[in-house]
């Protein structure tokens, strides 16, 4: 009995030995190990063929692993069932750059939303992690116009960071300038409030609407007269904006800074007024 128990042992390790050897020969060759050599390391490894545990080695940022179970023949995108994502998204979530790049490498997609809606890009963006939303951003399958909830896109988010290349970048691959959030703001009210005369001018040279009006009516003009944005406010006049438009509660934008006591902008709102 004892014979036999340390025969099968032997025979095991032979086995082991052979597949490990076989995969690892395919990789130095540079070839794709077939999928039964891949079934074979991963079981090794202490893994079973499934999504549960491609996932798992996915969140214990298990490169190797991952790699093996995407030549083994497993779907990248495969629905984590607590969020309905994916490991890129959450990879991208917690802020794992190589498991970024290893799914992506294995074809993983950008543009796979969770329940929320959001992709891997505005994850990234969600949690500030910076140096995977630029490597996400790049990707030219990327859909420039997805928006997660509250109605987050990647326009508005790079607008926000004031990321003016990145802005160029996406109105050129086709996001949508007048794009707005669930609150109804633009890309162009962000960059209004954020004082960024810049990307204000960029945003309007693409056809951003400086009276185009969020849930409670406000317009661009609306908000540079509560952030006392002079300078802004007078290119968004000579640009068309409507100084008499009124929000949901008959203000003006000359009322706005008023509310916020920016009394030389009020002056100069109640100038462009008379002017119309």
């Amino acid at each position: 009995m004892i014979h036999s128990t340390n025969f099968r042992r032997q025979f095991l390790l032979i086995v082991s030995a052979v597949t490990l050897f076989q995969f690892a020969s395919c990789t130095a060759r540079d070839e794709k190990p077939t999928p039964d050599q891949s079934k074979g390391v991963l079981k090794l490894r202490g893994y079973d063929y499934d999504e549960k545990s491609f996932l798992r080695a996915a969140s214990t940022s298990d490169e190797v692993a991952v790699r093996t179970f995407i030549a083994a023949g497993m779907n990248p995108n495969v629905q984590e069932p607590s969020t309905g994502g994916s490991a890129l998204i959450s990879a991208a979530t917690r802020g794992d750059l190589e498991m970024v790049n290893t799914l992506l490498q294995g074809g993983a997609d950008v543009n796979q939303k969770d329940e929320k809606g959001f992709t891997a890009l505005l994850r990234a963006l969600q949690n500030e992690r910076e140096e995977i939303a630029n490597i996400l951003v790049a990707r030219p399958e990327l859909d420039v116009n997805a928006q997660g909830e509250g109605g987050a896109s990647a326009l508005i988010s790079f607008v926000a960071r004031q990321r003016q290349p990145a802005v160029e970048d996406l109105l050129k691959r086709g996001a949508n300038v007048n794009q707005q959030d669930s609150e109804g703001d633009t890309a162009l009210n962000i960059a209004v409030q954020r004082g960024n005369v810049d990307i204000v001018n960029l945003l309007l040279s693409k056809g951003g609407d400086p009276n185009i009006k969020n849930k409670l009516g406000g317009t661009p003009l609306m908000w540079a007269g509560v952030f006392g944005r002079k300078e802004i406010a007078q290119i968004l006049l000579d640009k068309g904006a409507d100084p008499r438009a009124t929000d949901v509660d008959g203000m003006t934008a000359a009322a706005w800074a008023a509310k916020n006591n920016r009394q030389e902008m009020v002056e100069f709102l109640r100038e462009a007024e008379k002017k119309r």
